[in-house]
Parts: structure tokens; sequence; C-alpha cells
């Protein structure tokens, strides 16, 4: 098997299979956030997943109970920074929320070309768009205009 561009064989095989199963965790998590929300906290940093994205908030002091959130909120489908809730009493520092659909492009884009390129074609068919060459004595292939070897 030979590879073309940068990237030796094992390294490829790994970029595009992890890029494979970030593809298809931001997808599930995508679909899970847009039913549930998941809060954590690490003293003043506080992590959410929900309403189809992360959301990443830093408080002034720590909070001792985990962020409460009243009903379902709506679903947010552009990225925001510096957005604070008027229903905490807390003072948030900073906050951000990051839509999974931002993020998954980045992943499904490169993989998407790293699986392309190292498509290969059976023989008699070439190699650049898998054109069946079978009877042509021409040399360069009829569909794409590559030479034929």
């Amino acid at each position: 098997m030979t590879t073309r561009g940068p990237l030796p064989g094992a390294s490829c095989r790994i970029c595009k299979w992890g890029g494979l199963g970030l593809s298809i965790f931001l997808g599930l998590g995508w679909t899970a956030s847009l039913t549930m929300l998941v809060i954590a906290s690490y003293g003043r940093l506080n992590v959410a997943v929900g309403s189809g994205g992360i959301a990443f908030a830093a408080f002034q002091y720590p909070l001792e109970t985990r962020l409460d959130l009243w009903g379902p909120e709506p679903i947010r489908w552009l990225p925001s920074v510096g957005v604070s809730n008027p229903r905490l009493r807390r003072s948030i520092l900073f906050s951000a929320f990051i839509p999974f659909w931002c993020l998954l492009p980045g992943a499904v884009i490169p993989t998407v070309i790293l699986w392309r390129r190292d498509r290969t074609f059976p023989p008699g068919h070439c190699q650049s768009c898998g054109y069946n060459l079978m009877g042509n004595a021409t040399g360069v292939c009829p569909e794409c205009g590559t030479a034929a070897y």
C-alpha cells in the first residue's frame, strides 16, 4: 500500500480513524446535548453541556453547589463570549458558549480528505478518477486526461 502526502502509513491511519471517532463523538454529543443538560463544577470554573453546545463560565467565587438553570433553555446556534445569566447571584468573570456544529466541520472535513486521499482503484482503472481503462490504447484517461500507467 502506497501513501500519498506527508503522513506515513501508520500516522495517516491513526489520523483517519481518530478523526472518524472524534466526528462520531461530536455528532452524538450534539444530539445528546439537545435533550439534556450536564453541569460539572471545578472550583470557580463550570462546564455545561446542553442547548446544542458546550459552555464555560468562570465565577468570582467558587460555587458550593452545582449551577441550577430554571426550565429548558432555547437552543443556541451561534457562539457567544461574555454573556452572563441574570438569574445567577454570583458575578461571572468570563463565560463562553460554543455550539457543537462549529466544532463538527473541523473534525469531519479533514477526516473526509484523509479517507478520500488514500482510496485506491482496482487494476485496469484510472488511479485518479476510477474510470475503467479496459481497451484503451491511447495511454490517456478519456475521463480526466491523466496518463494511464
